[in-house]
């Protein structure tokens, strides 16, 4: 079973759910997509009632500790889970950072991403909770990853780069004389290099001094 998300909705629009991808494989039986609540909606009644528990599962942006964009409105987890006290779990997505938070014996779950999308995910472990009804609780389960696959060695190697760039920067605002001509400036830069003579000769000749 499923909700839908903005990225699974043509122009992030509810309206043209028929047309997704979602609701393709509905029609072909693979999936089941429960009624509520998907990305855009609020919770007006459980997604699902098991073992006497009230389920909600939300595409909602939600996070723990920091804020995780500058400007985002979205509550922190702890306010929505005090925000809905009708409901026993809170199962959200969205945030592909995985967390859980507890309050009053109420528990919301973020299971994150399924799968490893960008560099900063190196070591992200994808998981999925198993939840016992009984005492309203869950359990990580880690599935199998190849830790090799995700690296950060394209960005180490544009840090790397980016260091050279500066110190070549610092190099010329120390090295260079904005008092001086160009001329003379070019006279200090062939005397630094050691250019040979028959390439000082083409300079000289090409700038006429």
């Amino acid at each position: 079973m499923t909700i839908y998300g903005q990225h699974d909705l043509p122009q992030h629009s509810l309206e043209l759910a028929s047309k997704s991808g979602i609701r393709t494989l509905e029609v072909a039986e693979v999936i089941g997509v429960l009624s509520t609540c998907h990305w855009g909606q609020f919770p007006e009644k459980p997604s699902r009632i098991l073992s006497g528990r009230n389920i909600l599962v939300w595409h909602k942006m939600t996070y723990v500790g920091n804020v995780p964009y500058p400007g985002c409105t979205d509550p922190i987890a702890g306010a929505l889970l005090r925000k809905y006290p009708q409901f026993d779990l809170i199962l959200t997505g969205d945030n592909h950072i995985p967390f859980t938070v507890e309050h009053e014996g109420r528990l919301l779950v973020n299971p994150g991403s399924l799968t490893r999308q960008t560099a900063a995910q190196a070591d992200h472990r994808p998981r999925v909770y198993l939840w016992y009804a009984d005492t309203n609780t869950v359990e990580p389960y880690y599935l199998p990853i190849d830790p090799d696959v995700v690296t950060r060695e394209h960005l180490e190697k544009s840090a790397q780069r980016d260091e050279r760039i500066e110190a070549f920067i610092s190099r010329l605002d120390g090295e260079w004389d904005v008092g001086l001509s160009f001329e003379e400036n070019l006279t200090k830069a062939i005397k630094a290099n050691k250019i040979p003579d028959s390439v000082i000769e083409i300079i000289y000749k090409a700038i006429e001094i």
